[in-house]
Order: structure tokens, then C-alpha cells, then sequence
């Protein structure tokens, strides 16, 4: 009886401010810009989780592309490269982005970049070999660090060689996914996986997480307070009985 009551009276209180919804201005509602800021708490806390999200796309695409043959179609293998070739340049400006901030906003500055240069390395290859070989199947590194793609190019090394076009391709491919492994492991400059096994996280890891648990406690509580002050001004308001008896009985139940 008494979760229904409640119910009935939150489904009260929101036919009451539908009714009011046309004389109401966004700027009488401080809990609608409190939400306002809530929403985009989330992105100030996220450079950690924007490398992380980059290398994991980097290397699914990376799995993608490395099992392909001599007998894979043109047309697949090239939007194969593209995939691979798309996420690192995401990764590339997501670096580039997180790098350029305070030093507290990723955990530390170098990581992002030590990670990557991992990724570079493992396309290079152990004697930078790789590089000219990539370069004839038309990947191309840019001045910024990012790569390009010559479908022409591929294509005429894949209608040329099939067999070691898609060798060189796989191998890269499989290099990058073991380097973004050992990025996104315990202990890499991008470690997730502690988290994942239960093992303890990094200093960084714990310190992030905690500053925005405290944040989101904070802004928990401040939203509380306003809701409560929006709500005893709209009862000091309300000229029906019934409309204020559910606003009465929300702000007692807000206030448990």
C-alpha cells in the first residue's frame, strides 16, 4: 500500500508539472541545469577510457585483418586495411587530444604516447623492415604520425602477389594486436585488465577512480538538496489539494 501510494503520488507530481510545463522557464528549475552539469561530468573524467576505447578498436580490427589469404576478394581486403588504418589514425588524434591536457587528466601525459609508440613499433617491425613493405602496398605514413591508403596500389600488389600481399598485411596486423595486448594488460601504459581479474589497479587507476567517485557523490547530493528546495517551492505554490498532497508526499519520500 504504501509503495503505491508513492507511486500514485510521483505519478501525481508529474501530471502537476506537465500542466505547468508551458509557464515554466528553464532558468526557474536549477535541478535542470544541476542535470545539465551532470551530463557532461562524464567527459571530463574520460581521457582514460578514450585510449583504452581506441587501442580496443585499433585491435579488433587489427584481429580482423589478420586473417586474411591469397583467396580473400579485393574489395574485402582493402576495406580490411581501411578499418585498421581508420583506428589508428582515431588513436593517433585521441593521443594527440589527452597529451595536450593537465597532467591529472589522463593519469600522467606520457602514457597515451608510450602506448602508441608501441603501436608504431610493432607496425615497423623488429628491424623496420616492415615499412617499405607496407609502403609499396600503399600505406603511407603522413608527417603528423597518421597513415594513408593507396588502393590503387594494393590492389595491383594484391592482383600481383596475392599470397604476399596478404603475408605482410596479417603479419602487421598481427603485431599490432599482441602490442595493443600488452598495452590494455596489467601493467601496460593503457592497463585495464587488472581491473577485469580483480588484481590491484595502478596508483593512477586508483586515484582517477576515486576522485570520481567523490564527484559523483558530491554532485548526488548537492542534486538532492535543489530537488528539494524546487520541491518545496512548487508545493508553497500549489493551489489544489490533491496536487499538494503528492508533492507533500515526494518531498517526504525524497528526504529519507
Amino acid at each position: 500500500m504504501v509503495v503505491s501510494g508513492i507511486s500514485q503520488s510521483f505519478a501525481a507530481v508529474g501530471a502537476y508539472h506537465n500542466s505547468q510545463a508551458q509557464a515554466s522557464d528553464a532558468q526557474s528549475n536549477p535541478l535542470a541545469t544541476l542535470q545539465h552539469k551532470d551530463a557532461g561530468a562524464p567527459a571530463q573524467l574520460s581521457a582514460a577510457g578514450r585510449i583504452q576505447s581506441s587501442l580496443a578498436n585499433l585491435q579488433s580490427n587489427a584481429q580482423a585483418l589478420s586473417t586474411i589469404s591469397q583467396s580473400t576478394a579485393p574489395g574485402e581486403l582493402a576495406t580490411l586495411v581501411n578499418g585498421v588504418v581508420q583506428s589508428f589514425n582515431n588513436l593517433n588524434r585521441t593521443v594527440s587530444d589527452v597529451s595536450s591536457q593537465p597532467s591529472g587528466a589522463s593519469g600522467g601525459n606520457a602514457q597515451p604516447v608510450q602506448a602508441l609508440n608501441a603501436i608504431n613499433q610493432a607496425l615497423a617491425g623488429a628491424d623496420d623492415a616492415s615499412v617499405g613493405a607496407l609502403q609499396r602496398l600503399g600505406l603511407v605514413r603522413q608527417s603528423d604520425g597518421s597513415l594513408s591508403t593507396n588502393r590503387i596500389a594494393l590492389d595491383r600488389s594484391f592482383q600481383a602477389n596475392p599470397s604476399g600481399t596478404s603475408t605482410t598485411l596479417a603479419r602487421a596486423a598481427g603485431r599490432i594486436d599482441h602490442a595493443v595486448n600488452q598495452q590494455l594488460a596489467a601493467g601496460g601504459s593503457a592497463g585495464t585488465k587488472s581491473r577485469v581479474s580483480g588484481t590491484q589497479a595502478t596508483p593512477a587507476e586508483s586515484t582517477c577512480s576515486s576522485d570520481q567517485a567523490q564527484q559523483n557523490k558530491q554532485m548526488q547530493m548537492e542534486k538532492q538538496r535543489i530537488q528539494q528546495q524546487y520541491l518545496a517551492a512548487q508545493l508553497a505554490n500549489t493551489g489544489g489539494y490533491a496536487a499538494r498532497n503528492a508533492v507533500t508526499t515526494y518531498f517526504n519520500v525524497a528526504t529519507l
